[in-house]
């Protein structure tokens, strides 16, 4: 079942509010799929190697704040200034491992990238990120979404970054707030078949609401 901002097939159980959520698996003999809803502003990325998946929900609300004030975490404002400490610690080094420079109030909600899994030569790794914008090519946040690529470049040397341009839902309007949990808008879907042909071949599919639509074998 799909709740506010929760990973499918995890062991989380509900999610709170405010955090980034990740969620990483090995492509072995299982079929699994894993998502969120409710993305309204936030942005979503998905890293997939020939041999596993890493996939979060990076909270707006809690990320992307232009005050960085540990007692209180959620001050400010969403908003593109560059080098932010906010956004360092709450997204950088949650998708790094790296330390954060203070304890975070809503820490990481699952795995950092365990980059083992996405180095090798012959793993072909790409990151797919989700971030609002005008559904083209400006986008709300390109200052952060800068340091997040060169974060992972850094990480994973040669990972191929594409990056998705969603209309955000305007939760202030009524009929346009209809469409959240009821439409494929705010909702990002990950799969996962060991035979998706019936001869024992793997593949995965990746959904950005309806704005991108990926299928791919992983052998």
């Amino acid at each position: 079942m799909l709740g506010n901002g929760e990973i499918w097939d995890n062991q989380y159980g509900s999610s709170p509010p405010f955090v980034l959520v990740s969620y990483q698996n090995q492509f072995l003999k299982t079929p699994f799929q894993l998502g969120t809803g409710g993305v309204i502003g936030c942005t979503m990325v998905t890293i997939i190697s020939k041999r596993a998946v890493w996939m979060a929900h990076i909270w707006e609300g809690y990320a992307f704040q232009d005050s960085f004030i540990p007692s209180d975490p959620l001050a400010g404002k969403p908003d593109d200034k560059p080098g932010t400490q906010t956004f360092k610690d709450r997204a950088i080094c949650g998708i790094t491992g790296a330390e954060p420079s203070v304890p975070l109030t809503f820490p990481l909600k699952g795995p950092s990238l365990d980059k083992s899994y996405f180095n090798r030569p012959g793993d072909n790794t790409v990151a797919y990120i989700m971030s609002p914008g005008d559904g083209n090519k400006v986008y709300e946040y390109p200052n952060k979404l800068g340091e997040l690529k060169s974060a992972l470049m850094d990480l994973v040397p040669g990972i191929h970054i594409e990056l998705k341009n969603y209309v955000a839902i305007d939760v202030n309007d009524e009929e346009e707030a209809k469409q959240l949990w009821n439409t494929a808008r705010g909702m990002a879907l990950f799969q996962y078949d060991p035979d998706s042909d019936g001869q024992g071949n793997p593949s995965y599919r990746l959904f950005y609401e309806t704005i991108f639509n990926k299928v791919a074998p992983l052998n």
